[in-house]
């Protein structure tokens, strides 16, 4: 049965988060992330939202609640690559050639977009 609920956890910096979990079927379906909430109240209505959409036999979209400009693989690469201060040139140079041959073509993808068969494709 398809189920929803809120979890306390402490973020790095010791702030308290409210996750929204749920799942579509029953205990053996893996559970999917719902949303991180600074207040429980925000958590209740991201969890009341979801469990209407399951009980109105709809799997929850969460793309039409995020922002409109999401993070896309360039992006995310530019930042891991300038954050990697503790390689030798060569290595800069390995990250540089990959991210040529990666970026041109999933390049402006954004990161929720990016899945395993698409990766299989161009493994492939």
């Amino acid at each position: 049965m398809a189920s929803a609920w809120i979890s306390r956890y402490a973020t790095s910096s010791g702030e308290r988060r409210f996750r929204v979990p749920f799942r579509l079927g029953g205990r053996e379906t893996t559970p999917r992330h719902g949303g991180s909430f600074k207040t429980q109240r925000e958590a209740q209505a991201r969890r009341a939202w979801i469990v209407g959409e399951l009980a109105n036999l709809r799997v929850p979209d969460l793309r039409l609640i995020t922002p409109t400009n999401p993070t896309t693989l360039a992006d995310l690469a530019e930042r891991w690559q300038s954050s990697r201060v503790d390689v030798s040139e060569g290595t800069l140079a390995t990250y540089r050639v990959a991210l040529g041959r990666l970026l041109p073509r999933i390049g402006t993808t954004a990161l929720e977009r990016i899945d395993a068969a698409m990766v299989a494709e161009l493994v492939a």
